[in-house]
């Protein structure tokens, strides 16, 4: 059709101004009735992966069609794969939280893949990877990454853990892409949670029976500039998230003086994403995202307020602390050791205060410290327990069932191992 008609145009204005091409080898492709929906990016991705299988090339470079190359991309990406010291090559550049994805790259994804599936990459959610040749078979087989109505770059990560393959990350400098507004940025919170999360319910058992070495994890790849230049730039070139900005969401959000540190925001996304993966239905899959954009924008503005005066070097830092802090509470999970040696009320419900924030904020109970944690220090502690769960779960019934009975409960009165479990 017309693109037959553009290439002959092509090839007579060649041939008119004497030049000569050479050999070139023209593919077409219709698209696969079983992928007949994709399109953009996606399509392209397909395309790229099948012409370059059809000429046995040794490797694909692909890259968002909105940016400028880096000098020496090229390189830096196809080389690594050409000889053989990786499947794949993914950038490690300096992108930005206010226009970009680097926000929930740093304290969403960046964590969960590497103490699920023991990936370590500083932007997984980059568009631009070198891509040998051992790989295309595994990635155009994956239908679900093509079928789905999620970006490539969300799913790639986890078809290359299950391809048993191996992925690297190249120094890439600055990225300079097409800017995105901050309304935007934010609004693709639940899209990439979405993904990410269906995808780790989907392998739930896969990542849970894999063992995370973190030593390996915390050596960090090439920094996206120098070391000398990552000690000397500030933190705010990448967390350029302005006052406006932040009073912005602060107000939109009614978050107030709300903050949440590093160890509590863990504690709420293993718990975010442990609820999901039990969630029966899309609807509660849903509240569940939808709590956690909240929970979540509360870390980034208290980030945000953390980093200040801080260097590159120091963010990646902060990061680093996140991931160990949530290997800690997703993989070790000492809590629920805890609670199942524990008779003691107060144990029980200290334990639950430490990984239920909101319980905090909604019980309005008068707290006090027992072994150095929070704990509630009403006598009638039940009843008010019972109402900051109400309003916590939104499910009256199941949270009464749980406490039946317990009405006249006090500090000291122990709970029996079934009940613990109820809890």
């Amino acid at each position: 059709g017309k693109g037959m008609d553009y290439f002959n145009e092509l090839n007579q204005g060649l041939k008119a101004k004497n030049i000569d091409y050479g050999n070139v080898r023209l593919f077409t492709f219709t698209k696969a009735e079983q992928f007949a929906g994709s399109e953009g990016k996606k399509w392209a991705a397909r395309a790229l992966l099948k012409i370059s299988k059809e000429l046995d090339a040794q490797a694909l470079f692909m890259l968002d069609g909105d940016i400028s190359l880096g000098q020496d991309w090229v390189k830096s990406f196809v080389e690594p794969v050409l000889k053989g010291e990786a499947d794949i090559a993914s950038p490690v550049y300096l992108r930005l939280y206010s226009s970009d994805d680097a926000a929930i790259s740093d304290l969403v994804f960046q964590p969960l893949l590497a103490v699920t599936y023991g990936l370590r990459l500083r932007e997984p959610l980059a568009g631009d990877y070198g891509i040998r040749n051992t790989l295309f078979d595994a990635l155009l087989n994956d239908d679900e990454t093509w079928l789905s109505s999620t970006w490539l770059e969300s799913r790639l990560h986890s078809v290359v853990v299950k391809a048993g393959k191996k992925e690297v990350e190249v120094a890439a400098g600055q990225k300079i892409h097409k800017a995105n507004t901050f309304d935007q940025v934010m609004d693709r919170f639940d899209t990439y949670v979405k993904i990410l999360f269906d995808d780790l319910a989907k392998d739930n058992e896969l990542w849970r029976s894999r063992s995370i070495d973190m030593n390996n994890i915390l050596v960090n790849g090439p920094p996206p500039f120098s070391q000398e230049v990552m000690n000397q730039r500030a933190a705010s070139d990448r967390v350029d998230i302005t006052e406006e900005m932040k009073n912005g969401l602060i107000e939109a959000y009614g978050i107030g003086t709300k903050r949440l540190s590093n160890a509590e925001w863990v504690v709420v996304l293993a718990s975010a994403l442990n609820r999901y993966i039990e969630a029966k239905t899309e609807g509660n899959k849903e509240s569940i995202r939808k709590d956690l954009k909240r929970q979540y924008i509360i870390r980034l503005v208290t980030f945000t307020e953390e980093i200040k005066g801080l260097t590159l070097a120091d963010l990646q830092n902060k990061v680093d602390e996140e991931i160990v802090e949530l290997h800690k509470v997703l993989r070790v999970s000492p809590r629920r050791e805890r609670a199942s040696t524990s008779g003691n009320a107060k144990e029980i419900f200290a334990l639950l205060l430490e990984t239920e924030p909101r319980i905090r904020e909604l019980a309005r109970p008068e707290l006090g410290t027992y072994k150095g944690r929070t704990v509630l220090q009403h006598t009638e502690l039940v009843r008010d327990f019972e109402y900051g769960l109400d309003k916590a779960r939104g499910d009256i019934s199941a949270q009464r069932q749980i406490i039946a009975g317990r009405k006249d409960s006090t500090l000291s009165e122990p709970l029996d191992e079934n009940e613990i479990d109820k809890v």
